[in-house]
């Protein structure tokens, strides 16, 4: 099974093939220990050239293309607002 990091770069990447809520979901979780420009790093290592780090900040802060169909269940005393994830995210995005 893949570490955190890996699983956190996997989802960075699928950020930018599909925009799924629950990807932007599971990332802001995966934030609390990793940071952008690990996962950043990581992503790259897997991915080459296939994976932009600018393109991620960019798209932590943008939500108008995001497909929210698909509903993110979170474990118990886990649940958290998507105002909350949306703002987490979009400041992690503009921190170096």
């Amino acid at each position: 099974m893949p570490d955190l990091l890996t699983l956190c770069a996997m989802k960075a990447f699928a950020v930018g093939q599909r925009a799924k809520w629950k990807d932007y979901a599971d990332l802001y979780f995966g934030l609390k220990q990793c940071t952008i420009a690990d996962i950043s790093m990581r992503a790259r290592e897997i991915f080459n050239g296939e994976f932009n780090p600018k393109l991620l900040r960019i798209q932590l802060n943008t939500f108008d293309d995001v497909d929210y169909r698909e509903e993110v269940n979170f474990m118990p005393g886990f649940e958290i607002s998507m105002e909350e994830i949306k703002s987490t995210l979009a400041n992690l995005s503009t921190q170096i």
